[in-house]
C-alpha cells in the first residue's frame, strides 16, 4: 500500500510549486493507483494570506473529489525528533506525521515528494516504509523508474504509433539534464558517463531493458577507433509489445532507435521527441 505525502515546504512556498505540483498530482491520478493524504488544520496557516490558502485548499479538494486522497487530523499527530531526517529539513510535525501513518496503517509504503532543497540530496529511501520522489520529471536512477517496471506505475509497452510510451515524464526534465552536461562537462569520459545515466534512466522509464549480449556484440562489430579501442555502446530492448532497440548516442546524447529487424530509424533527443535522421550507413545495429 503506498501514500504519498507532499513535503510540507511545497506548502509553505506554494506559489513558487504550484505548477509543479499540479503536473505531479494529474501524472499520480492518471498513472497510478497512488493515493495522496492531508492533514488538516494546515500547519502552516499562520504565515498563509486567504488567497492563498484558498488555492491550497483547491489543491487538495480537486484530489479529493477524484477519491484519490484522504484527510487526517493533525491534532493527532505529535512532534517527533528523528536524525535519519535531519539534512532533509523535515519539520517535527512532518516526522510525526510519518510516524503516526506507519502506526495507523502498518503495512504502508510512504512516497515523500521533496521540496527542491531536499531533492539535490538525491535520496533514495529511508528505514523499511520511506521512499523518495526527488523530482519525478529528471530523476536518475529513480524510484520511478522501479515502479515503472514492476506495473506499479502504468505504462504502456512500445507499439508502432509509440516508441517512447513515457514521453509525458520525460519531456523537458532530461532534456535539460542534456544541455547541462554539453556545456557544463569538457572530458569525453565524464560526458558520457552523464549521457549513460540519463538514458538508462529514461530507457527504462518507456519499457526497455539493458541488453549485455547485444552491447558486447556491436562493441566488437563496431568501428575501431585510431587507438584500436572498442567504442562505447550501450543497448536496450524492449520489455514487451513491438520489438525496438534504443542505442545510447554518447556523442550528443540520446537514442539510435532501430526497429526488430535493425532498420534504422532515426535519432531521438532523451525527451524521446524525433530529432533527426543520419545516413543509415553510420548506423548499424548487429543482431548476430
Amino acid at each position: 500500500m503506498y501514500k504519498i505525502l507532499f513535503d510540507d515546504n511545497f506548502y509553505i512556498n506554494f506559489t513558487k510549486n504550484e505548477k509543479y505540483m499540479k503536473e505531479f498530482r494529474d501524472f499520480i491520478i492518471e498513472r497510478t493507483n497512488f493515493n495522496f493524504v492531508f492533514f488538516h488544520p494546515f500547519a502552516e496557516n499562520n504565515i498563509k494570506s486567504f488567497h492563498l490558502s484558498y488555492r491550497q485548499v483547491n489543491f487538495e479538494k480537486y484530489i479529493l473529489n477524484k477519491r484519490r486522497g484522504k484527510k487526517y487530523d493533525l491534532n493527532q499527530v505529535t512532534e517527533i525528533s528523528d536524525p535519519t531526517f535531519t539534512e532533509l529539513n523535515f519539520s517535527k510535525i512532518f516526522i510525526g506525521k510519518m510516524f503516526y501513518l506507519k502506526n495507523l496503517i502498518p503495512e504502508i509504503n510512504e512516497i515523500i515528494l521533496l521540496y527542491e532543497n531536499a531533492y539535490k540530496k538525491d535520496r533514495k529511501h529511508d528505514k523499511d516504509f520511506i521512499f523518495y520522489i526527488n523530482h519525478y520529471a529528471k530523476e536518475l536512477n529513480s524510484n520511478i523508474k522501479f515502479w515503472i517496471e514492476h506495473d506499479l506505475i502504468h505504462i504502456s509497452f512500445p507499439d508502432k504509433n509509440t516508441i517512447f510510451p513515457a514521453r509525458d515524464i520525460c519531456c523537458y526534465g532530461f532534456e535539460e539534464l542534456r544541455s547541462h552536461v554539453l556545456k557544463s562537462f569538457q572530458g569525453d569520459n565524464d560526458k558520457m558517463s552523464k549521457f549513460e545515466d540519463i538514458g538508462t534512466e529514461v530507457a527504462y522509464r518507456n519499457h526497455y531493458h539493458y541488453d549485455n549480449r547485444l552491447t558486447q556484440l556491436n562493441k566488437r562489430k563496431a568501428k575501431k577507433d585510431k587507438r584500436g579501442n572498442e567504442p562505447k555502446r550501450k543497448i536496450f530492448v524492449s520489455d514487451c509489445g513491438e520489438t525496438y532497440y534504443l542505442s545510447i548516442d554518447f556523442e550528443n546524447g540520446g537514442f539510435e532507435v532501430f526497429d526488430k529487424k535493425a532498420k534504422y530509424l532515426g535519432q531521438y533527443r532523451f525527451n524521446c521527441c524525433f530529432e533527426k535522421m543520419s545516413d543509415p550507413k553510420n548506423h548499424v545495429l548487429y543482431l548476430n
